[in-house]
Formats: structure tokens, sequence, C-alpha cells
């Protein structure tokens, strides 16, 4: 699970591997190809030493293989040397390095991939409501759905999601929900009832 930062002014720490996600503004000439990389540099204070991790490079034609600006660039394990507890002063920067020098972007999402991720992009219908159900007894994953209106009027979209990890679910203790849009801050709900998996030891 990730490792949380000592105090809300404390750069971020990790202790995994993670799917890089890339959040594109604009594509310039969006109909040729570009390779794309992702590096990660962990410094070990300001002004000392760094250690670079890089995504294997992806070479793609937004206008063909991608919706909505949404690019998975990869996977990449952090830290590349790993950090004490009481290490405050340590802190990691990101680098894009695109063939295209005039493609922009606006976010890149660092998740988890020992946690669960639900990621929609439908890139057609653009519904206004989404759902992401908790499955039956028999289903590994429960209903992806989206609707104009209601929930009487939704239908499955699960062609358009991307789901890892399993089934939303959350452990006793703290634990913590990322919501992403990058339109800005979506309009999120959440219901739920306390379970147990059937296969629990304990």
């Amino acid at each position: 699970f990730p490792v949380l930062p000592l105090d809300a002014s404390s750069p971020a720490r990790f202790d995994g591997t993670y799917s890089i996600v890339l959040i594109a503004d604009t594509w310039n000439t969006p109909t040729a190809a570009r390779t794309i990389t992702v590096t990660v540099k962990e410094y070990e204070f300001t002004g000392g030493n760094s250690f670079t991790t890089t995504t294997t490079p992806v070479t793609v034609t937004p206008s063909t293989q991608i919706s909505n600006g949404i690019f998975i660039a990869g996977v990449i394990t952090l830290p590349y040397k790993a950090l004490p507890a009481d290490n405050y002063l340590s802190y990691f920067t990101v680098i894009i390095t695109d063939s295209n020098a005039s493609d922009t972007f606006y976010d890149c999402l660092i998740l988890d991939t020992q946690g669960q991720t639900a990621m929609i992009n439908e890139p057609v219908l653009s519904y206004v409501t989404y759902w992401i159900d908790l499955p039956s007894p028999v289903a590994g994953l429960g209903l992806v759905l989206g609707s104009q209106y209601t929930r009487a009027e939704a239908v499955s979209v699960s062609d358009a999601a991307i789901l890892s990890g399993g089934p939303l679910t959350v452990n006793p203790g703290n634990n913590l929900l990322l919501a992403y849009c990058a339109e800005g801050a979506p309009a999120l709900s959440v219901s739920y009832y306390p379970a147990y998996f059937t296969d629990r030891p304990f």
C-alpha cells in the first residue's frame, strides 16, 4: 500500500509498482505518431543526488489510439532508492519526454497497482451519471453503468472502462479514495454497507 507523507506539507512517498496515466491538454498534429516516456527523479534532498526511473517508451497516434486525452504510459516501481520513515527531505519530480515537443499535458497520475482502479473513459455518449456496483456473489466485478438521466435509463459502459485490482473495497481502518476528472472536481457520492469477503479467514 502507498506510504503516506509524514504530514500534509511533506513530499509524497511511494512503496510499490504504479501505473502512469497522462492526461493530455492538446495533441499537436494528432494524426502523426509520437513516442512518449515518463521519467521520475528521486532526490535525496534539495540540491542532493538524484536517481532516475523511466517507463518503457510507447509510440502512439492520438487520433486513432487515444480517447479524451487519457494515455496510459506504462508502469514504474518507486522509490528507486529505499527511504527510511524519518526522511522528510527527499522528493520526486516527473518529466514527460515526447518526440512531438508541442504536445501539452494537464496531469500525470501515479496509481498504485496494489489498490483498485476504476477508470471510465466514454468518448462518444458523454453520460451525465455513472455507477460502479458491488459484484453479485457469482461475479468477480459489478456492473459499470452510465446514464443521461437516472438509473432507470442506465446501460453498461464496461466497454469504456478499465478496472484493475478487483472491485472497490476498503479494509477496517483509514482508507483513501481518489476521484479524478480532467474537467475539474467531480460531483461524487459513495454508499456502502459493512460486509466481509466470503473467504475471509478471520
